[in-house]
């Protein structure tokens, strides 16, 4: 993963880098070294919302010279230049859902992005059993499956159900059958993070180590909890 940088033209209910104050935005000398030192077949790029990074269309062409399939997170506001394979699309349900979590009035340029650009998911954490039924519901009509995010409980995200919850809820609609639910070794099932690793705005590199279900060991959920 590449996260480009931790900008953002949102301030959604459960992120904080909406409010961050210092903006790296990520070298591209540091992204060619990544690449060339992890040879990755799969590329995700991230933010913030990476599409408003100066350096997303850079980014994007050095990732995709490289023949690994390339993925990028987005809200669905930006307008980039240069395309990546696939985009995941953070919507949250029907325009009520979407615009309460989001705090703006960006739902249709949402679905204009979708309209125009190639979009393998629809992503979001679990607010409420009517919130994620809704997404549901748009995932359906769309023709897009959801993704969900197993968001941890804590700061700005304190008010996503707790893992727990989440599972109760997805099993009682019959939405764990999704075959792209997304997990980690802090969600239901250990996530393989084996020579996984995430390039930040600053330089660092975080590479995942936590391979136990269930446990706090994951570096990045570390940093977020300090």
């Amino acid at each position: 993963m590449i996260q480009v940088t931790y900008d953002c033209n949102l301030a959604c209910r459960h992120c904080s880098y909406g409010d961050l104050t210092l903006r790296p935005e990520v070298k591209l000398e540091e992204v060619q070294v990544f690449l060339k030192l992890h040879k990755p077949r799969i590329i995700k790029i991230s933010g913030g919302e990476p599409t408003i990074s100066s350096e997303f269309g850079e980014v994007v062409r050095l990732c995709k010279a490289t023949g690994a399939k390339v993925i990028s997170f987005t809200n669905g506001t930006g307008h980039p230049l240069i395309d990546p394979d696939a985009y995941w699309v953070s919507l949250y349900g029907t325009r009520g859902w979407h615009q309460s979590i989001t705090r703006s009035r960006t739902y249709n340029n949402v679905l204009e992005f979708i309209e125009n650009h190639k979009v393998e998911y629809l992503c979001s954490p679990v607010f409420s059993e009517k919130q994620i039924l809704s997404l549901n519901i748009k995932s359906t009509n769309l023709g897009i499956p959801m993704r969900i995010t197993r968001l941890l409980p804590h700061g700005l995200a304190s008010g996503v159900l707790s893992l727990e919850q989440q599972r109760e809820i997805l099993l009682r609609n019959h939405l764990v059958d999704y075959p792209n639910v997304a997990t980690c070794s802090l969600g239901f099932a250990p996530f393989k993070c084996k020579n996984k690793a995430c390039l930040k705005p600053d330089g660092q590199v975080i590479v995942c180590t936590s391979m136990a279900r269930g446990t706090s060991l994951c570096p990045f959920f570390k940093e977020v909890n300090k």
